[in-house]
């Protein structure tokens, strides 16, 4: 159970509000219509290859199926180009 308002995308505005991440610094991964704002708002927005066509549609990029590991990969993506030459001396 959860309020009236509770949803993925308020959390993860919450979430960053309270570290101090602004919304252009963060990104969302969804495929559905609860995941909406994740996609949809934020620096970057990322439709998962089995998602609704409106939610791949609205993202920055699609990426594998939540079945072949499509976040793993994306994040892995990610942190490869953020610290590419740290992570290769």
């Amino acid at each position: 159970m959860g309020g009236k308002d509770a949803c993925k995308g308020e959390g993860l505005r919450r979430v960053g509000e309270r570290v101090g991440i602004a919304l252009r610094e963060r990104g969302g991964v969804g495929e559905s219509l609860n995941e909406e704002w994740m996609v949809g708002a934020g620096g970057v927005g990322v439709g998962m290859g089995n998602g609704r066509e409106d939610i791949k549609e609205m993202g920055d990029d699609v990426r594998l199926r939540n079945d072949e590991d499509g976040v793993g990969h994306m994040i892995g993506e990610v942190l490869k180009q953020k610290y590419e030459m740290w992570l290769y001396k």
